[in-house]
C-alpha cells in the first residue's frame, strides 16, 4: 500500500522533473481572471448609486453554488460524505 508521504514525495519529485509547460497558462490565473470579471459584472453600480447589484439572480446562484461546493468539499474531507 502506498502511504500519503510516499505519494507526496513522488509528486514533488515529478513536479521538479517535469514542471509546468511554458505554453500552458496556469489554471489559477484563469480562475483569477474569471473571478475578477464576474465580481465587476455582478457588483456594477446600478442607476441608483446607493444600491449594488448584489441580489440579482446570477449573484444568488453564484452564492448558492459556492456554498454547495464548499460544504461538499468540507463533508468529503471530514469523512461525512
Amino acid at each position: 500500500m502506498v502511504t500519503p508521504e510516499l505519494l507526496l514525495l513522488a509528486a514533488f519529485v515529478l513536479d521538479l522533473f517535469f514542471g509546468d509547460p511554458r505554453w500552458l497558462p496556469h489554471p489559477v490565473r484563469g480562475i483569477g481572471w474569471l473571478a475578477l470579471h464576474l465580481v465587476s459584472m455582478l457588483m456594477m453600480p446600478s442607476w441608483d448609486s446607493v444600491s449594488l447589484k448584489s441580489n440579482t439572480p446570477a449573484s444568488i446562484a453564484c452564492d448558492v453554488a459556492t456554498f454547495k461546493i464548499q460544504s461538499n468539499l468540507f463533508a468529503h474531507y471530514r469523512g461525512y460524505g
